[in-house]
């Protein structure tokens, strides 16, 4: 049912509604155009073609319950045609204010939809409750600089291609054209689609020159980004794909309630394929593969999205420079993000799949072609910079700003390999304050008066020193008078042994002395640098004991020790 209106003016107001339209190219053809069309209740079967084909001028279409299950496209429409005022093919084209409900389009060998516009106005379309399923290649192809274009409740089901559709992961290194995949069933010629490893993270579309039927791949390109275990698909198609034409592409494309490809993805390149749009919006979309936006243009892609989420390539940022005036002041150029009056800015990580585990990081990038790192945040809080963080912004009260530099003069001092302070010159107090007990170099003593003797041959505690744990080195100084005595022998000892009468730990050559002459003036024997170590607080007794005759004997004790460590 052809269109070809020669004369430039639009044929308006027709309604063709209850008719079945099978075989021929077109089922039916719109050529120099077209406004206000209603179809209803049409079945439309092209042999091959389009079930609506449209090109030049097309206003006010309004197609309601209309099933296309055949031909290459189910609605195509290019702007190669006449204008409104009959002129041939310039700038005035126009595909506008046309309301699509209720289609089912299925079973097309190239796209369900296909509308491009270069020229011409492309604004105020709406499609409302289509499916559109088992398509070829991608369900929905829209190409030049649509405006205000709607999609409510779209679904699509196994779009894409019936051919073998391969999904897997992929590892590779920048600069190589060696890909380690998960599966050995790519085929040589085959396109893959490797998330984040072009250039800036963005996906990569190698071909397969070799290696076909294992799972190291030989790719005609090399990869631009290192990528580890990445979503890597053969499918070269997508549900939907929003692409430029002509030096602009789709511009405020609006998907709402969307259930795109999530029941049946059929390893689908994308979901929405938005490399060339421009503001898209996506609310309550369920998705059965990624969107993807390496241009960071898309607006409103975190609403509601249920399934594999947006994937933009994680080098890339958005260039918003503006002037303002924040602050009270005009400013040069810059992105600003203020929070609201009084409130937190808060950057939010989502986890992967729920599952409270897997976070991603907060990062800032220079926009220098390679993405440079500057800050790194972590999900556990680790913070990593490319360079140095000013001393005047460091608490110093709680950080030192003495830098790397160790073991010299002023500097910080650093132990060895076997955890020892290396040799340093260490300079000794220079004041008479005593350190206290817990310090290196502590000091403890006792001093008795002098004592007779309570019988001869027999072990007296002369003293106690009561030291708290560490290392200590114990010294024990012991006088012994005659007091008209005569002395055989005199000893003196430090022990741990607080029994009267005894010395159980007694060693001569360790912690005890002796001094066996006889004298009737007097004698000193001295037990020096018994070192001790031990865990916690200990008593250590001075011990004496002297033989004697026809009197009796006295002894005088100093009993003193010093912590080492």
């Amino acid at each position: 049912m052809p269109n070809t209106n020669a004369t430039g003016y639009e044929p308006g107001n027709i309604l063709i509604q209850g008719f079945n339209i099978h075989h021929g190219s077109c089922s039916i053809f719109i050529q120099n155009g077209i406004n206000v069309l209603t179809l209803r209740d049409m079945d439309l079967t092209p042999n091959f073609g389009a079930g609506v084909y449209m090109r030049g001028f097309v206003s006010g279409l309004f197609f309601r319950d209309v099933l296309i299950p055949s031909g290459s496209y189910g609605l195509y429409y290019s702007s190669t045609g006449l204008k409104s005022n009959g002129v041939t093919t310039g700038t005035g084209e126009l595909f506008d204010k046309n309301n699509f409900y209720s289609m089912v389009i299925n079973g097309q060998t190239e796209n369900g939809i296909y509308i491009v516009n270069e020229n011409g106005a492309f604004d105020n379309n709406t499609f409302t409750d289509l499916q559109i399923v088992s398509v070829s290649k991608s369900g929905v192809y829209i190409g030049g600089g649509a405006r205000a274009m709607t999609f409510l409740n779209l679904n699509t089901e196994e779009n894409g291609g019936n051919t073998l559709i391969l999904t897997s992961t992929a590892t590779t290194t920048s600069g190589s054209a060696t890909v380690t995949v998960g599966t050995n069933t790519f085929v040589n010629g085959s396109t893959l689609t490797i998330s984040g490893a072009d250039s800036n993270g963005a996906d990569w579309y190698p071909v397969i020159a070799s290696g076909g039927g294992t799972k190291t791949l030989v790719m005609l390109s090399s990869a631009s980004t290192s990528v580890t275990s990445a979503d890597t698909v053969n499918n070269i198609y997508s549900d939907v794909e929003l692409k430029g034409a002509g030096g602009s592409g789709p511009a405020g494309v609006t998907f709402v309630n969307a259930n795109i490809g999530a029941i049946t993805d059929n390893g689908l390149r994308y979901s929405i394929d938005a490399s060339g749009a421009n503001n898209v919006s996506c609310i309550n979309c369920l998705i059965g593969r990624p969107i993807y936006d390496p241009n960071v243009t898309v607006s409103n892609f975190s609403q509601n999205i249920s399934g594999k989420g947006v994937r933009r390539p994680n080098n890339n940022l958005v260039d918003t420079y503006h002037t303002s005036t924040f602050g009270g002041g005009s400013e040069t150029p810059r992105t600003i993000v203020a929070s609201p009056p009084g409130k937190d800015i808060v950057l939010g990580l989502a986890d992967v799949n729920g599952d409270n585990t897997t976070f991603g990081s907060v990062e800032v990038r220079k926009n220098d072609g390679s993405a440079t790192r500057l800050l790194k945040i972590d999900s556990s809080g680790n913070m990593t910079t490319a360079g140095t963080i000013n001393n005047l912004t460091v608490n110093s009260s709680s950080i030192t700003l003495q830098g790397n530099t160790f073991n010299g003069n002023t500097n910080l001092v650093q132990t060895n390999a076997s955890g020892f302070i290396p040799n340093l010159s260490i300079v000794g107090r220079t004041n008479s304050t005593t350190p206290a007990t817990a310090n290196i170099g502590a000091y403890v003593s006792t001093e008795t008066a002098i004592t007779n003797a309570s019988a001869s041959g027999t072990w007296i505690n002369a003293s106690t020193l009561t030291l708290t744990a560490g290392d200590w080195d114990i010294t024990a100084k012991c006088r012994f008078l005659g007091n008209s005595a005569t002395m055989t022998q005199e000893e003196s000892g430090i022990s741990t042994d607080n029994t009267t009468n005894s010395f159980s730990d007694l060693d001569a050559s360790n912690n005890a002395a002796r001094w066996g002459l006889s004298v009737t003036d007097h004698a000193t024997v001295d037990v020096p640098n018994y070192q001790q170590s031990f865990n916690s607080q200990t008593n250590y007794i001075t011990k004496v004991r002297i033989s004697y005759s026809g009197g009796t004997a006295q002894w005088k004790c100093t009993s003193f020790a010093r912590r080492m460590s």
